[in-house]
């Protein structure tokens, strides 16, 4: 029995009965479950946004206290499906990843649109005989523009990020393969200068943002995502470009110039 949207009202004595003619083998004909549904047991529902062929995140702090077995669950209308556990031995199943460590973690790779729905982290007992799914996770799955470039060690490389009208005041980019994780390396709250590796200018009548790298190097090689800060928490931060760039080592070609992504 699932019991959803769980209210204080739900909180009492619950019986499960049995026809002892049909079903004596399973034990007693009666079984009895005390209820409590506690104010802050739940956390706020969660919306994220994920991109298709990308690596998408899902988050789930607990609290300390929880020491029962954690997992996620994909909900079917009907029941949860449980994706992965802390009590199996199998933390990867080729698409998704578990990771226990500062928090509760499962990756999602290769993102495609059959990996939408409604996520549930919750806690169960080692048993088994009970669970309870503690906070929920919309993943949504969308298109990014991408793209690719190769620059050469040495040049200064440049490109520019275009934003849909509404989005966030503070823009950034940031380095890796999930856009949930990535790597913070410059926002448009920073004063511009000829310092650093990376620099960011934001053009908003043309709502249009240019990225500039100096002098890269292959080190720089990764993939780049540009996007802005979500001042809704229920929300996970919009992006709008995806740059894979792979730096090829110094030829006989300039050392510098720029490189115009549109």
């Amino acid at each position: 029995m699932a019991i959803k949207q769980l209210e204080h009202d739900d909180s009492g004595e619950y019986q499960c009965k049995f026809d002892q003619d049909h079903f004596s083998f399973y034990g007693p004909g009666e079984q009895e479950l005390e209820l409590k549904v506690v104010k802050d047991g739940c956390r706020t529902p969660f919306t994220q946004t994920a991109y298709r062929t990308a690596k998408t995140t899902i988050t789930c702090d607990f609290p300390k206290k929880y020491s029962y077995v954690k997992f996620i669950c994909k909900d079917n209308n009907e029941i949860c499906e449980e994706i992965l556990s802390t009590q199996s031995s199998v933390k990867s199943n080729g698409t998704f990843t578990l990771t226990d460590t500062n928090s509760f973690n499962m990756s999602i790779s290769n993102v495609s649109s059959q990996h939408a729905g409604v996520y549930w982290c919750g806690v169960k007992s080692k048993e088994g005989s009970y669970r309870v799914s503690l906070r929920q996770i919309q993943l949504q799955v969308k298109n990014i523009k991408s793209f690719k470039r190769s620059p050469t060690s040495g040049q200064s490389f440049t490109y520019w990020c275009n934003y849909r009208k509404g989005a966030p005041i503070k823009k950034f980019i940031c380095k890796g393969e999930d856009p949930s994780i990535c790597q913070p390396l410059w926002s448009t709250s920073k004063r511009r200068t000829n310092t650093g590796k990376f620099s960011m200018e934001d053009d908003t009548k043309r709502r249009n943002i240019t990225i500039t790298v100096i002098n890269v190097t292959t080190d720089n090689t990764g993939t780049y995502w540009c996007g802005a800060v979500n001042t809704d928490n229920r929300h996970s931060n919009p992006f709008f470009n995806k740059l894979e760039m792979i730096v090829g080592e110094w030829t006989n070609a300039a050392a510098t110039g720029l490189l115009f992504c549109v």
